[in-house]
């Protein structure tokens, strides 16, 4: 898919992989944290970190075993047959849309906060349907155009976010920032997590869209062993910063956090800066997540558990009928529904695709043993295990009503696949590309 020349190089895997995480979760939930358990949410970054250090593991391992799009659906069909391995990449599919969705509803309502006059129901839709279409057009045009998209905007949000933590830093009071121990009987923790892991959440984004990346088994797998630790830094300083300048009870109380406290030690130029770096960023992300939703309707289309026709590409190499309904299903999503309300959505789904991803590392382990030649997490299972441990405390504290969205979504996924089994007769088709998926 694509030109050699096109693909995204290392440098460009780690800036798509950035982009795919600093989105607004940072700029518009440390108040949200905050709120929830006060000066522990210094400790809720760290725990969202270690929660997201065991996950972003086992994608670095198994992203080095296939080269093709798909993903985590690739890894749990290749470890666990047709159905979970669908079940796993339809999840996917549901997460991405919907971030997608959200996302752009995101850009759209930050945008109305900056410039009122675009705050009104009619310019609300008319931005996000402008900004979907242009996304569309972009991505349709080719992946060398969308590259120099996500780096632009990523190194661009990262101006105002490396502003607040460089200058914010003198200003922090040692007495507000100090931290507390988080009680982890508290069912406010796990709230606070479940909030947080939003920022965290996008790390294995590169490997749905690994045949558009250059040397996608070596390189996926240290962009992602690189992202990890940048992505923790910035969120542990900015949340430092943000707390320090603030407080515990004046930062629960704003709705944007990250100017707010800027505006403290920077007047009105480090609020606007601020203001625009949560445009830039907001963008940044949507920009990441349109390249790489349709790519993980590839994956499954290539396999016929989706209509083949969502896997041909057009002129320029891209996927144009998978980038086209994504498109579709986003506008539709994005003009129903708010930001909050769809991001609320994801979590539980999150978590149901996660835990197929930590058993897949084992199983594959011996599966596919005579093809590990790169990355293998040290420790043995011991950081699989975890992996699938700090899933189920999140599942077990989660909503009721998220439970719920996610069973569904399940079972939507699972009549889906009897269908297209139905329709292709029960071919097992796919699976010798699995196997030499590798090769």
């Amino acid at each position: 898919m694509g030109s050699v020349k096109n693909k995204f190089g290392f440098f460009s895997q780690v800036l798509l992989g950035i982009n795919g995480i600093i989105g607004a979760g940072i700029f518009l939930l440390p108040n949200v944290v905050a709120g929830l358990v006060g000066n522990a949410s210094i400790w809720v970054v760290l725990i969202c970190a270690f929660f997201a250090a065991t996950l972003a593991l086992c994608f670095a391992e198994l992203a080095g075993l296939f080269s093709r799009d798909g993903g985590i659906y690739l890894y749990a069909r290749a470890a666990f047959g047709d159905f979970v391995g669908f079940e796993v990449g339809f999840m996917r599919l549901v997460i991405l849309t919907t971030s997608f969705a959200a996302l752009t509803a995101g850009f759209a309502k930050v945008l109305g906060l900056s410039i009122p006059a675009l705050s009104g129901p009619l310019a609300q839709s008319l931005i996000i349907s402008v900004t979907l279409l242009m996304l569309a057009f972009v991505n349709i045009r080719g992946v060398d155009i969308t590259k120099y998209f996500s780096n632009l905007t990523t190194i661009s949000k990262l101006i105002p976010i490396a502003f607040l933590v460089i200058v914010g830093v003198f200003f922090i009071d040692p007495v507000k920032v100090m931290p507390v121990m988080p009680a982890f009987g508290d069912g406010n923790l796990a709230s606070a997590v479940l909030v947080m892991f939003f920022a965290f959440a996008g790390f294995g984004g590169l490997t749905v869209a690994a045949a558009d990346m250059d040397n996608p088994k070596k390189n996926i797998p240290r962009a992602i062993l690189m992202i990890l630790p940048i992505i923790t830094i910035v969120y542990l300083s900015i949340q430092l910063v943000v707390t320090g300048v603030l407080g515990p009870d004046q930062l629960a109380a704003s709705q944007v956090p990250l100017a707010d406290a800027a505006k403290v030690f920077a007047g009105e130029f480090g609020y606007q800066l601020i203001q625009i770096g949560s445009i830039l960023s907001l963008f940044g992300i949507t920009v990441a997540v349109s390249f790489l939703t349709p790519r993980a309707f590839v994956g499954l289309a290539e396999d016929n558990l989706l209509p083949p026709i969502l896997a041909k590409t057009g002129r320029y190499g891209t996927p144009v009928w998978s980038i086209l309904i994504v498109t579709a299903l986003a506008t539709a999503l994005a003009l129903s529904g708010g930001f909050i309300y769809l991001m609320s959505l994801n979590v539980v789904a999150r978590l149901t695709v996660y835990i197929p991803l930590c058993l897949a590392v084992l199983v594959l382990r011996k599966k596919m043993a005579d093809q590990y030649t790169g990355f293998r997490i040290p420790f043995g299972s011991l950081v699989p295990l975890m992996g699938m441990g700090v899933c189920g405390w999140l599942v077990v504290n989660s909503p009721l009503e998220k439970i719920l969205f996610g069973a569904g979504a399940l079972v939507i996924g699972a009549t889906l696949y009897f269908f297209m089994r139905w329709k292709y007769n029960d071919q097992k088709i796919g699976i010798e590309a699995i196997e030499g998926a590798s090769e």
